[in-house]
């Protein structure tokens, strides 16, 4: 799990424009457009519209600046309009405010402290231009630990093959019957630490554990090609391409080897009765206490850290607030011990990078405090964009019409009747099975140990399901004969066994069953005419306020730190 709080700390950073800093000077910034009082200074036009070219693949001309700056004035009216109405006094938007400002904090950091000296050698340009012509075919076996790690790998050593192993430590996938082959694969296809390892490994060669950002991996390279009569003069073509990569892979790496430092100096020690009951909430299986007992348990210690002489303690309440500024999915992501200790590490290492960029003073630059503005000002157009979205009505009358003239197209597929018996190890979950297979009930046995929420007053019924809605075992449970028990499974909350049952065969749908797709594919149509009509009732109500300068959104460089003549 290295990566996972590495993850926790970099992920979903919005990045403040190179060449920023070029833009700052005594002389006032020549102004594209005025929004009700607002600019959109040139420079602040140029950094969006490049961004804009480079994520659409659209070719510069004056239609397309035009079109950018419609937008950009859209969102300034919509901004404009949330903060008139209040709608940005909400615990929600001051969330994600807070949030985006730590994201640009911890950016800056980077930018100013670490990438300030990195350096791009030539011969990691020109290595990394054979490896973009170079085809491995590699596996791999998984281990959540480096112990694990170096068992299989003593294992290989020793004689055992990697399809005995992928079968025992990839439960149920197409890599537990291969052998843990991920097949041929190219440059800049794979996870970076884990393609490193693999270009330097001959054919043959079993690598040491190698950490990613899902746990630990021994490689295996078994072919090599390289595409022959490589030339200098292709190299001179793609160099500037291929730089750009490597400066944005030694980035990330300069990023992901700081905070590790950082976080083996913050030592951080695990208070184990605190770690289990907040593990035990996280997955759903404890609940939290009520009153005084709820105020206590935010009071309990739960990790201190930080050198010998100033040892620090975060009790569970600041873990929540401080967890609270993560993206949701990462928070999910956290099923097992592992799991929480580097989610908790990657908290800790983020605070003191921040407060260390606070100490620099990072938070009053002010290219980052420009950026700070801007990413503020594109949530709340977001925000608004998504609510106004959100506020269109489809009319009855047109789902009907549309089911009637699609009607052929929406079939209910096969569908099984699954049960689930949810436990957090294989080993329950082999104990379990025994049981079942002597001839104990799966429904009572569900009842009692499931660990899915609200699954053990069904007895684990899951109800019909489709295959798609069962991912990679959606087969296993369709090709199995009816009462088959499947499993153990390997999930990401943990191990489960599957009974299958009767099978409902495809049939057409009714209205009723269609409604929710019909209804969300329509709501994009009426969702956009209701945004579209918003946004031009705001246009007409500000026309007066609204000024272009057209000469120079025609004539302004795509370069930063030049002012066009007008």
């Amino acid at each position: 799990m290295r990566l996972f709080w590495m993850i926790v700390l970099w992920a979903g950073v919005v990045g403040i424009a190179a060449g920023c800093a070029e833009a700052l000077s005594q002389e006032p910034e020549p102004v594209v457009a005025t929004v009700r009082g607002e600019a959109i200074g040139q420079e602040a036009f140029r950094r969006q519209y490049v961004a804009y070219l480079l994520s659409t693949g659209l070719q510069d001309s004056p239609a397309v600046r035009a079109h950018l700056l419609d937008i950009l004035i859209a969102d300034k009216l919509l901004a404009h309009d949330a903060r008139a109405a209040g709608r940005l006094e909400t615990d929600a938007f001051r969330l994600e405010a807070e949030r985006l400002r730590r994201k640009l904090l911890l950016d800056a950091y980077a930018r100013f402290v670490l990438f300030d000296t990195l350096q791009v050698r030539e011969r990691d340009v020109a290595e990394a231009f054979v490896r973009a012509n170079t085809q491995l075919t590699v596996r791999h076996l998984y281990a959540r630990t480096r112990e694990e790690a170096e068992a299989l790998r003593a294992r290989l050593l020793a004689g055992d093959s990697f399809e005995a192993l992928a079968r025992q430590v990839f439960a149920d996938t197409t890599l537990a019957r291969n052998g843990g082959l991920l097949g041929t694969v190219s440059f800049d296809e794979l996870d970076p630490a884990f393609e490193e390892a693999a270009y330097a490994l001959e054919p043959g060669e079993i690598s040491e554990p190698v950490q990613t950002a899902y746990g630990y991996s021994i490689i295996r390279v078994d072919e090599r090609f390289t595409r022959p009569l490589l030339t200098q003069s292709e190299y001179a073509r793609k160099r500037d391409r291929l730089e750009r990569f490597v400066r944005r892979r030694e980035q990330q790496r300069a990023r992901d080897e700081h905070a590790r430092a950082v976080g083996e100096r913050l030592a951080p020690a695990f208070e184990d009765a605190a770690m289990d009951r907040l593990l035990g909430q996280i997955t759903g299986r404890a609940v939290l206490p009520d009153g005084e007992a709820f105020e206590a348990w935010l009071r309990a210690p739960l990790v201190t850290f930080g050198p010998p002489e100033a040892r620090q303690t975060w009790t569970v309440d600041r873990f929540r607030r401080e967890a609270q500024y993560t993206d949701p999915r990462q928070r999910a992501q956290v099923r097992t011990r592992a799991d929480l200790e580097a989610f908790i590490t990657g908290l800790l290492v983020r605070e003191t990078l921040l407060d260390e960029a606070r100490a620099r003073g990072l938070d009053r630059h002010p290219e980052v405090q420009a950026a700070v503005q801007q990413a503020l000002e594109d949530a709340i157009a977001r925000q608004e964009r998504q609510r106004l979205r959100a506020q269109a009505v489809v009319p009855p009358d047109s789902v009907q019409a549309h089911f009637e003239a699609h009607r052929a197209q929406y079939q209910m597929p096969p569908r099984r009747r699954v049960r689930e018996i949810l436990t957090a190890t294989r080993d329950e979950a082999e104990r379990l099975r025994a049981r079942i297979e002597a001839g104990a009930s799966f429904e009572a046995l569900a009842r009692d140990h499931t660990l899915r929420p609200g699954a053990r007053r069904s007895g684990g019924d899951l109800g019909p399901v489709t295959r798609a809605q069962l991912g990679e075992v959606g087969a296993r449970v369709f090709d199995a004969p009816e009462g088959t028990v499947l499993g153990p499974i390997a999930l990401d909350a943990g191990f489960a066994l599957l009974q299958v049952g009767e099978t409902e065969a495809p049939r057409p749908m009714t209205l009723d069953e269609a409604r929710p797709e019909i209804e969300a594919g329509l709501r994009l149509i009426y969702g956009r005419l209701h945004l579209e009509t918003h946004l031009d009732s705001l246009r007409a109500a500000s026309e007066e306020e609204i000024w272009i300068n057209h000469a120079l959104l025609t004539s302004m460089p795509l370069r930063p730190g030049r002012t066009a003549s007008l």
